[in-house]
């Protein structure tokens, strides 16, 4: 026995710390041999990594299903096929999706290890095998972040300042060779991968904990902790989707957005496979069954929104895997349906479609192209007021970034960045002194957020709390609004101040004055923002205008370092949003697992609103029969296909890598800081390329299947019997046992 706990101990150090090792000293600074391997990637043809992408993501979809489908050798042999693909695809692809790249590197010793476990090592305890993984995790971090302090520490020759590159990467960043992104990701990769390997080792931690609990009630009680942490993450995810559907400040989009979005996606799902194969999927559907936020989260989960955003977001995949499916039971005559194929056969497609189309063209119209005339506006804006005196700029850029925040659609960063370049710009042209440039402007953005809450609260969202439509659609009176609301009411508390900072902030504003919540209470606990997003966007704005214009050196040009530390700021700020918003949502859920008894309780002053719930659902039902995809004629289904079709056509132009690919893209680089005169030649429209034409014409268009669907649904609606609501109430939903035969 002793000799597998050395045995495990040494496997999982050496796996770890030398595929560690690697990595490092391909893809970092620290190393001198990093500069060359650049060179020689950047010399393989650009078609080369997309099909090794392409065909390492067919692999690890195929990876689910072949698990249960393929023998053991020949599923492990696609394990080492994809993995190896994927090793190659994220090494050659690295110059342009460095922050995938990391990752996908770093991740490859833990992975090799899951492979010898399952091949080679199965006669190890798990107990002693986890906590070996633990301490080579924890060891290897720590290690890596000691090799980067010392670099910083000792230098290199040449070196001014403690964040200077190499000359090499300097020379290669200014040929226009890489990206100011690769570099700052190959500076900062020996911490980034210490972060990254903390985090795997607090995953191994939590593993070990839960294989050290001896009974089944500790476990269950473990279990559900990990679940409804699970579901905060979800909520944080999704408040970064929202978050990266904002504005792109930079015309270069070197801000990072998609690739932390893509992460945040990828972290989750990464989590929720984890937890299944550690807990298995019996005990932890069992504990939900117990937890009521878990039962109240998972009804969310399951509502045709969510089933019609994933039909949006996964179209392309989700085709990809029925046809696979469909030639290997075609191959393989009649095999049991594979999992996914059984859950899709349980929709209801045509209102997942509609919905989907909803989204779609909500997306495209809403952020997109409202997006694009906001950032044309904040353009003008700073084009026109910038040389005004510092007052004046600051009282007008006030009364415009208020305006903005007025607008559901608009998130705050862009705003804040807007405010810093102009009342830097003003304030340093005026003489005054950087910091206090940077200063004034935090405040009155600050002041600016503190106002905006106000008046949302006072002239939105009280007038709408009146309207009996609005206390309906925000669903006031269901366990998780009323936690919510329960939360807001509090006087001061961490959880008032992180649903407050954390939330989107015209819901949550207008939300408060639906609540009817004193303005000073809720200003006090909003003003952290402050620190959270105000500063960092502020400071990211004035970094944009020093790197414009020089102002900080004085040869007049920024050193290659700080070409992209507007993008920095923005990312901590994304990050503080994240945190916050995942803090928010474990108290939520905290308050809603304490109080489910009282929340779910109904109160008097609701009643009016579960009767309007209950005629929701009998017409939810009737619309359900009668529109059943099998029952509706073939050219309204045609219709709501050809409408799909062209709406992920139109996502897909607007989303895809058409311009690192073809040169071609649907928008012209616009940001804050470029002019509508010389930029667009005096015309806002020409920032839509023709390719940007054809994405908003595929989205209208999408929108003509939807006026299809609600003329036959109206027809379907008139023509039905008039007394047949009454019994519609007693029709049961699909998947829900019928009451006619329990007399």
């Amino acid at each position: 026995m002793k000799q597998l706990e050395v045995t495990a101990y040494v496997v999982t150090a050496l796996g770890t710390a030398i595929p560690l090792w690697i990595v490092l000293s391909a893809f970092s600074q620290i190393s001198p041999h990093s500069a060359k391997l650049v060179v020689h990637i950047l010399d393989v043809p650009p078609l080369v990594p997309r099909v090794l992408f392409v065909l390492s993501g067919i692999g690890a979809a195929a990876l689910p299903n072949a698990a249960w489908t393929l023998q053991g050798r020949l599923y492990w042999a696609l394990w080492s096929v994809t993995l190896t693909l994927v090793v190659c695809s994220a090494t050659l692809l690295s110059p342009s999706k460095p922050c995938l790249t990391m990752p996908c590197l770093t991740i490859v010793g833990p992975a090799l290890l899951y492979a010898l476990r399952e091949l080679v090592l199965k006669e190890i305890d798990s107990v002693v095998w986890c906590r070996a993984q633990c301490m080579a995790t924890a060891g290897a971090s720590s290690l890596s972040m000691l090799a980067w302090i010392t670099w910083i520490a000792v230098g290199f020759p040449g070196r001014e300042r403690w964040f200077d590159w190499p000359p090499e990467f300097g020379d290669l960043y200014l040929q226009g060779r890489i990206s100011w992104k690769f570099s700052f990701i190959l500076w900062s990769s020996a911490p980034g991968c210490s972060v990254l390997l903390a985090l795997l080792a607090v995953v191994y931690w939590v593993r070990l904990t839960y294989l050290s609990l001896h009974t089944e009630d500790d476990r269950n009680a473990f279990i559900g902790t990990s679940v409804k942490q699970l579901l905060g993450c979800l909520v944080a995810v999704a408040m970064t989707v929202w978050i990266g559907a904002s504005l792109s400040i930079t015309a270069e989009r070197e801000d990072m957005r998609d690739e932390t979005i893509f992460m945040a996606c990828m972290a989750f799902l990464g989590l929720g496979l984890w937890m299944r194969r550690t807990y298995g999927e019996k005990a932890v559907f069992a504990v939900v069954g117990q937890s009521s936020a878990a039962n109240e989260a998972l009804a969310i989960l399951e509502s045709s929104w969510v089933k019609a955003f994933i039909l949006m977001v996964g179209a392309v995949p989700l085709l990809v895997y029925a046809a696979t499916y469909g030639l290997y039971s075609r191959l393989r005559g009649s095999p049991k349906p594979w999992p996914l194929i059984e859950t899709l056969g349980g929709w209801h497609w045509t209102d997942v479609i509609v919905k989907a189309l909803w989204l779609i063209v909500l997306y495209v119209f809403l952020f997109v192209a409202m997006g694009k005339a906001t950032i044309v506006v904040l353009a003008v804006t700073n084009e026109t007021i910038s040389s005004w005196p510092v007052m004046a700029v600051s009282l007008a850029v006030f009364l415009v970034a208020l305006a903005l925040f007025m607008f559901p659609s608009t998130p705050g960063g862009p705003i804040y960045v807007l405010m810093g370049v102009v009342i830097v710009h003003s304030a340093e042209s005026q003489g005054w002194s950087s910091e206090a440039a940077v200063a004034w402007a935090t405040l009155v953005s600050f002041v600016m957020k503190l106002t905006f809450t106000a008046a949302a609260q006072k002239w939105i969202g009280e007038p709408m709390g009146k309207s009996d439509w609005v206390q309906q659609c925000i669903r006031i009176h269901t366990p998780y609004m009323r936690a919510v609301e329960q939360i807001l009411q509090e006087e001061t508390s961490v959880a008032k101040v992180a649903l407050l900072v954390g939330g989107p902030d015209w819901p949550i504003a207008v939300l408060c004055g639906i609540l009817e919540l004193p303005v000073a209470s809720v200003l006090w606990c909003v003003s952290p923002v402050l620190v959270q997003s105000v500063f960092p966007s502020v400071l990211a704005g004035a970094l944009l205008y020093w790197q414009q214009w020089g102002n900080r050196h004085k040869d007049g040009d920024a050193h290659v370092e700080e070409s992209g530390l507007a993008e920095v700021a923005l990312v901590i700020a994304g990050f503080l949003q994240l945190a916050v918003g995942l803090i928010a949502a474990l108290c939520v859920q905290e308050t809603l697992e304490a109080n489910f008894e009282q929340l779910s309780a109904r109160r008097p002053q609701d009643e009016w609103l579960h009767k309007l719930d209950e005629l929701d659902e009998a017409r939810e039902r009737r619309t359900i029969r009668l529109t059943s995809w099998e029952a509706l004629p073939n050219t309204l289904r045609l219709a709501l296909c050809t409408s799909l079709l062209c709406a992920e056509s139109s996502l897909v132009l607007l989303v895809g890598p058409w311009h690192e690919w073809f040169g071609m893209s649907c928008f012209l680089a616009f940001d804050v800081m470029s002019s509508v005169e010389k930029d667009l030649g005096g015309r806002p429209l020409a920032i839509v390329q023709p390719l940007g034409w054809v994405a908003l014409a595929l989205a209208a268009l999408s929108s003509v299947g939807l006026g299809v669907y609600y003329s036959f649904l109206a027809q379907q609606e008139a023509s039905a019997e008039i007394g047949e609501a009454t019994p519609l109430l007693n029709d049961p939903m699909p998947g829900q046992p019928s009451n006619k035969n329990s007399a």
